[in-house]
């Protein structure tokens, strides 16, 4: 049963929370528009408001790719920016490898409400109503497509079409390393690098990890990044480890210095703080080699160490750290630069005005600028500010003495040149005033002008992925294209292998049977020799015997005759009887053998006819 109690609990943890999501939402909203002013103090009073440093503005991006995105393109307000960044990377609450939700864009050729091409003539879009009539869409009048050549014009959709981005459903999924490397923020680069989450190898909508989006112009110098906090991983994990030999060998390499971990209790450690801890135990020359070392590296961010009461205690960890500032200013001084200067200076811990006395005792240059950094009038800090004065003598007073009377001097010399300034100054300020409407028209336009870039530059990021693209598949189709060249040439030389060995086969299969056939018929024609040699001996054979023949049938025909004529001489014409019996025996014994050896021959011949068929 609810009570009046339980209800107005209730509703005022109700009213509680919308309360609270309202303000959350309200410095959500200052956030990103600090960002986009470029202003750090609205921006850290809207992080202490609370604030949620994973919330998507309306592009789809989060605060920090918000600063990833515009960083190449403020300026002068890189410096700001990169500030608000390192806060953000080093909030408990960020989600380095959050993915954006920019939706991604299509370029399609641009039509008009009828759905018609357009094309760009002149300077003016026309639309294609049919095949060449165009008419212009501003006024919608006929086109004449005939250039200034008097060449008539014919449109294509690739080189005079107008082209559009269409939103598409789809989101980009870049992570903020993505939009770094996309954009050439070298600074950011290095800033989420040192992150101890940060990961390098998520793809985004395109199937691409951070690296493979770096511009040609960065890519060296961004890859070279990834490298050097790689190095600063492992030299942070060494001394995590106590291995002080193998960071004295990463050292030696390039490497990111301001990598960084949280430890048990949720405090940052870098390797200078480690180093620093360890050489607090326990000085040694190897120990102390690496700090030195690591408190002499260009690169190194004095303003992610808070303060160390314990230095204090150790004298000797506190003359090397104090040595190597000395070292470090003195070094920054002799080069004149005072950029130098000033990062070295500001937010370290162990910078005080006991060391820059020491080091700026005769430089004038930029004595200003440090004695407005470190006041002789304002106490310093007791915890870990190393604050011991110079020794007060007669040579310090006098050196003292000397330098305010130049001070003095150049205190006149700059009285007549700021009024001098100040005339000049009122005149600019007149003119200045009057363009105050013109600057802030252009800041304006130069906000729209900013977006537009941004835009051109995801449209051309998108071109140049395509390109890419389109680039890779044309390579695949060339590599395909000399695989199978290089196939029909193994096939061309193997065809004219096989053909060549079999018309080697046949030819010497024709050799074959030419020699074969031409013993056969070499043959033949002896056996047809031997043949006519035998017809033409039983010819003259047959003629001789034919001749006997017929002599003798003559002989018996005569002595028949002589018989009949002696019928009266009986013996006689027994005689001439009996001698016409043998002459008709002979005749036909040799008509006889005439015929046998013609017929013989003739047998013989049909007998190897038939043999050869």
């Amino acid at each position: 049963m609810l009570s009046r109690n339980n209800v107005t609990f209730e509703r005022r943890f109700v009213n509680g929370r919308a309360q609270n999501q309202t303000t959350s939402e309200q410095s959500t909203t200052k956030l990103f528009k600090a960002i986009d002013d470029e202003n750090p103090g609205d921006f850290e009073r809207a992080l202490e408001e609370g604030t949620n440093v994973n919330a998507f503005d309306k592009e789809g991006l989060t605060p920090l790719m918000s600063i990833a995105n515009s960083y190449v393109a403020s300026g002068y307000g890189q410096a700001a920016l990169e500030k608000m960044a390192k806060l953000l990377i080093q909030k408990r609450s960020i989600n380095i490898n959050v993915q954006s939700e920019q939706p991604v864009y299509k370029e399609e050729h641009k039509r008009d409400r009828f759905g018609r091409p357009l094309y760009l003539f002149r300077g003016e879009e026309v639309a294609e109503v049919r095949p060449s009539q165009y008419i212009c869409c501003r006024n919608g009048q006929n086109v004449d497509n005939i250039d200034d050549q008097g060449i008539r014009r014919y449109f294509s959709d690739e080189y005079d079409g107008v082209k559009e981005n269409v939103r598409t459903s789809e989101i980009q999924k870049n992570t903020t390393l993505h939009i770094a490397c996309q954009t050439g923020a070298v600074d950011i680069v290095k800033r989420l690098l040192t992150h101890p989450d940060v990961k390098a190898d998520i793809k985004n909508y395109h199937n691409k990890v951070p690296q493979d989006l770096i511009t040609r112009a960065f890519e060296g110098i961004i890859k070279l990044e990834f490298q050097k906090a790689q190095t600063g991983k492992e030299l942070l994990n060494a001394l995590s480890n106590r291995n002080i030999d193998q960071a004295k060998g990463l050292l030696n390499q390039k490497l990111n210095p301001n990598c960084w971990k949280r430890n048990s209790n949720g405090e940052i450690e870098t390797p200078l703080s480690l180093i620093i801890k360890s050489c607090l135990q326990g000085i040694t020359e190897d120990n102390e080699e690496v700090l030195t070392e690591l408190l002499k590296h260009k690169e190194l961010d004095f303003s992610q160490i808070k303060p160390i009461p314990a230095i204090e205690r150790n004298q000797w960890v506190k003359q090397i750290i104090e040595r190597a500032m000395k070292e470090r200013l003195t070094d920054a001084i002799n080069r004149k630069d005072l950029n130098d200067v000033k990062k070295l200076v500001e937010g370290n811990c162990f910078i005080n005005r006991a060391i820059i006395t020491d080091v700026l005792r005769n430089v004038n240059e930029p004595i200003h600028y440090l004695n407005e950094k470190f006041p002789a009038t304002v106490e310093q800090p007791s915890a870990n500010t190393h604050n011991v004065q110079p020794e007060i003598n007669d040579e310090f007073i006098a050196q003292e003495l000397q330098r305010l009377e130049n001070l003095e001097g150049e205190l006149e010399r700059t009285k007549a040149q700021l009024a001098e300034k100040e005339q000049e100054l009122n005149r600019t300020v007149d003119e200045r005033t009057r363009d105050t409407d013109k600057i802030s028209q252009l800041e304006r336009e130069l906000r729209q002008v900013r977006q537009g870039n941004q835009e051109r530059i995801h449209t051309l990021t998108d071109q140049v992925a395509r390109l890419t693209r389109e680039k890779s598949q044309l390579e695949n189709l060339r590599d395909e294209l000399e695989r199978t060249k290089t196939q029909l040439r193994k096939k061309e030389q193997e065809l004219g292998r096989v053909v060549s060995e079999r018309d080697t086969n046949k030819i010497s299969q024709l050799e074959r049977n030419f020699r074969q056939e031409r013993s056969e018929l070499q043959a033949q024609n002896q056996d047809l020799k031997n043949k006519n040699r035998k017809l033409s001996e039983a010819n003259i054979y047959n003629r001789r015997q034919s001749n006997y023949s017929s002599a003798s049938f003559v002989l018996s025909g005569a002595f028949a005759v002589g018989s009949c004529l002696t019928v009266s001489n009986l013996e006689i014409c027994i005689s001439l009887a009996v001698a016409a019996s043998v002459c008709i025996a002979i005749g036909c014994y040799c008509s006889y053998k005439a015929s046998s050896i013609l017929s013989d021959v003739t047998s013989t011949e049909f007998g190897n006819v038939i043999r050869l068929g």
